[in-house]
């Protein structure tokens, strides 16, 4: 297994692994995804913005592409203390999980932060995924904010 930064010619298998990111989110209940996102013309600039002015790397398992992440630095805001690094994306295909993929993508992308001066990350995750909440908090992470999310048609 090999993580390496990614490259302009990896963006549709990025794009393929986001859309199966985004139907697991819904799997889970998150049913504000957009399934399709990464495949429209703002989707595919997102992923260009990753590419060429933050952070983007991919896991390749026999020159496959099997996983991904995304990370970023914010703008430091005046209200805080610090400045912000933020893991926005990782996922990993079903069937590479719990091989040390998903641990490596992130040691790679929080390096990433670290070097460039960021000692405070977040990333946020739907609270019904206790896989990924278990696999953070073994990398250090902890809870520290509640988000909520009113979704009327499940009022109904």
């Amino acid at each position: 297994m090999k993580i390496r930064k990614a490259k302009k010619e990896d963006m549709r298998d990025i794009q393929d692994l986001r859309y199966l990111l985004a139907k697991y989110d819904k799997s889970l209940g998150l049913d504000i995804a957009v399934t399709e996102w990464g495949y429209t013309e703002v989707g595919k600039k997102d992923l260009e913005y990753f590419l060429n002015e933050q952070y983007i790397y991919v896991a390749e398992e026999n020159e496959k592409i099997v996983g991904f992440i995304t990370a970023e630095i914010f703008k430091k805001k005046a209200w805080y203390t610090v400045q912000l690094g933020s893991i926005n994306n990782i996922f990993v295909l079903e069937e590479y999980r719990n091989q040390g993929i998903g641990k490596a993508l992130m040691k790679t992308a929080m390096d990433a932060l670290k070097e460039a001066g960021i000692t405070n990350i977040q990333l946020d995750t739907y609270n019904k995924n206790s896989n990924a909440i278990k696999f953070y908090e073994g990398l250090g992470f902890e809870k520290c904010n509640l988000q909520m999310l009113y979704q009327e048609d499940k009022q109904k």
